[in-house]
């Protein structure tokens, strides 16, 4: 396989295979902007086998001194474990490499999504994503996040990390003390962004306690000895609505791999992929809420893609059994692919309907071993989906 990208005439192909056969055949660096959706039965080997392959030609690649950027988002971890070797023979610089485990202690690479410029809409998107909520329940959930991140920003800067986010949520009176700041600071220097917040949480989401005093209304304060003593009492209208979105902070927070990859002021941003050769590896995990770390790269990912206009040079992004994920930002990314030169390789375990709008964004279709029925179902789908396009299936 080496000895194949030695030639340089080569060296823009990678190996795919032919349909109705193993025999290897060559696909362009442009056809990769095609991307390609991979189905492979579970616990075959398959499906990690043949991404390593595009890997293992995007290391050669960057080895050899070209500009591209790879990011591989796995639950388990056989393609980081494979890469490794790769990048240990290539000779690859630990400075070009991220790895971000949920899991792995080994790894002490560090990423803050809240960081991120666009942190308000990835994390909020990325967090509610990890739930399983009703849809007008999951908008409205959305929206509070949104504006608590932006608020989080605004008050804690460069600061900022999930606890702080989780405190936000947890207490009214704690929060109200913190929209009270922010709305001395921008009336004195006039910011309409954080006039926003203010107005957003006072109009939405506080309700202050009165109760009638000889006649009169006054505010309803904490009692002596509680933490906010003698301050009114405060509750949020959308406590109830939050409480799962508190929790999966809570256990974030209590996963102390999984926080210390997230709760850290790394100076790594998701622009880096896109402005030097970069190679990411983000590594979820099998434990419950593991699929965060993916989702929040995942819609980072989009919306840096979204930002920008311009890329200095292609990017190759891999998700391994990707039903584990929130595909919605992946959408955005497959429609943007050949004009931004970025490639898109999906991994599948199964086959189902919900997949359609993903694959209808897809050129190649590769299944390794599904079986009869399976693979018939997804064939027959294809074909119906995408009459009016040319397909290339591969069948091994």
């Amino acid at each position: 396989m080496f000895s194949l990208f030695r030639n340089r005439k080569l060296q823009n192909m990678d190996i795919g295979f032919k349909k109705g056969s193993t025999k290897s055949m060559l696909l362009t660096q442009t056809d990769r902007f095609s991307h390609e959706a991979l189905f492979g039965r579970e616990r075959t080997g398959k499906s990690s086998i043949h991404l390593l392959r595009r890997i293992t030609h995007d290391l050669i690649c960057i080895a050899r001194g070209e500009k591209r950027s790879i990011v591989i988002v796995e639950e388990k971890d056989p393609l980081l474990r494979g890469a490794e070797k790769q990048m240990n023979r290539l000779g690859i610089s630990p400075a070009q490499v991220t790895i971000l485990s949920a899991c792995n202690p080994e790894y002490d690479s560090m990423w803050n999504p809240l960081l991120e410029d666009q942190a308000p809409i990835i994390v909020s998107k990325a967090l509610v994503a990890s739930l399983s909520v009703d849809e007008n329940v999951r908008r409205f959930m959305e929206r509070d996040c949104l504006w608590m991140v932006r608020l989080a920003k605004a008050f804690f800067q460069e600061n900022v990390n999930l606890t702080h986010l989780l405190h936000l949520y947890a207490d009214p009176r704690y929060l109200a003390n913190v929209v009270n700041q922010i709305q001395e600071i921008a009336d004195m220097n006039r910011n309409p962004e954080w006039s926003s917040i203010v107005d957003y949480f006072n109009n939405y989401i506080f309700l202050y306690l009165n109760h009638e005093d000889k006649g009169v209304m006054v505010p309803t304060t904490y009692p002596k000895g509680h933490l906010f003593e003698g301050l009114q009492i405060v509750i949020s209208r959308h406590e109830t609505l939050n409480l799962d979105l508190v929790n999966l902070l809570e256990e974030i927070l209590s996963n102390s791999q999984l926080s210390k990859t997230l709760k850290n002021t790394s100076s790594f941003r998701i622009r880096d992929v896109f402005s030097s050769s970069k190679i990411v590896f983000v590594h979820s995990s099998l434990f419950k809420r593991g699929e965060l770390l993916g989702n929040l790269f995942l819609n980072a990912f989009e919306m840096e893609l979204y930002e920008k206009s311009t890329f200095e040079h292609p990017c190759f992004l891999t998700v391994d059994d990707a039903g584990t994920y929130d595909l919605s930002p992946v959408e955005f990314i497959l429609q943007r692919g050949k004009k931004y030169k970025i490639g898109v390789s999906l991994s599948f375990q199964t086959y189902s309907k919900s997949l359609l709008s993903v694959l209808n964004q897809i050129s190649l279709i590769t299944v390794l071993r599904l079986g009869l029925k399976g693979t018939e179902e997804l064939l027959h789908e294809m074909d119906r989906l995408h009459s009016s396009r040319q397909k290339n299936c591969g069948l091994i």
